[in-house]
């Protein structure tokens, strides 16, 4: 095992080509969700790189069932109207009403024209979700997770990104916003990604990335 871990760290070194290959991929075909014609172009852009970049025997299989597609609406209408609370506090930000830009996670259901309403709570993880949610505090709220930095792409991917919504919704929230999963201070713009499927018995809610 030590040693085909080796050759996989050989072949993704810097000196290689497979940064490019898969800066390439992420640049040209963003946004590759299951069924989606970008997913198509992204697999046929592999399999020519595979047989005539590096001249690998490459063979595609298509599958026999039938795979989800979930298409983005107007991203022109997706964003966040923010009310701040502002009494009590000192300095007192102005402006108290703001628009942030947001973009739906893959798979999320969306929240219809009227959109939803809902008091902002603000956790940094499951278990500070866990806390606010059996003491009633996220019942009709908007959860926020906000891990503050980025530290390691699998920590947040799966547990906050992929399962977020579905442990907020338990708790009886009305919507998720995610902070987009990307290095401190890339350019590259919101990182959406997609959420898991909802458990069974467990209303799906509207989830969003924000920057």
């Amino acid at each position: 095992m030590a040693k085909e871990l080796k050759t996989v760290l050989e072949l993704a070194s810097e000196t290689s080509r497979v940064y490019y290959h898969l800066e390439t991929l992420c640049l040209c075909f963003p946004g590759r969700i299951s069924g989606s014609d970008i997913l198509e172009s992204a697999i046929d852009f592999l399999r020519d790189l595979g047989d005539k970049e590096m001249k690998l025997p490459v063979m595609r299989e298509e599958l026999v069932t039938d795979c989800p597609n979930w298409e983005r609406g107007d991203n022109d209408k997706e964003k966040l109207f923010v009310d701040i609370a502002g009494d009590g506090i000192w300095p007192m930000p102005n402006p108290l009403h703001r628009t942030l830009r947001i973009m739906a996670n893959g798979h999320s259901p969306g929240t219809g024209e009227s959109g939803i309403r809902g008091k902002i709570i603000s956790v940094m993880n499951n278990e500070e979700l866990k806390k606010a949610g059996d003491v009633g505090q996220l019942e009709n709220a908007i959860v926020l997770y906000d891990f503050k930095h980025y530290t390691k792409y699998g920590d947040l991917s799966g547990p906050i990104r992929g399962c977020g919504a579905n442990s907020a919704s338990k708790f009886g929230a009305a919507g998720v916003l995610n902070r987009a999963i990307a290095p401190d201070g890339s350019t590259s713009g919101l990182h959406t990604g997609t959420i898991m499927p909802f458990e069974e018995g467990v209303k799906p809610i509207p989830t969003v990335c924000e920057s």
